[in-house]
């Protein structure tokens, strides 16, 4: 089965918003055809990382991790530093 990997994007993306990260998570449920093994792929870092991008806060990510979980897809992230990493490695992530 081919894998499609989805970028969700930042917190810029979504607005750490919970509804806002629903409604993505819920389009991509909507357009799976199950022909395709779906991998939904943050992006973590810290605010002073890229201090001009909304960093996506860890709480939202980990409820966006457990809501496509329970979509049966898997969540994973780009990590731009050592922090989005030793974040990141507390997940299990494809």
């Amino acid at each position: 089965m081919a894998t499609v990997v989805l970028d969700m994007g930042s917190g810029a993306t979504c607005g750490n918003d919970y509804g806002i990260v629903d409604k993505m998570i819920e389009a991509a449920v909507d357009i799976d055809s199950g022909r395709h093994t779906v991998i939904l792929k943050w992006q973590l870092f810290k605010q002073s990382t890229v201090p001009y991008v909304p960093s996506l806060r860890p709480e939202i990510f980990s409820y966006a991790y457990e809501t496509a979980a329970s979509f049966g897809h898997q969540t994973t992230a780009s990590v731009f530093d050592p922090w989005s990493l030793e974040f990141l490695r507390r997940f299990d992530v494809p």
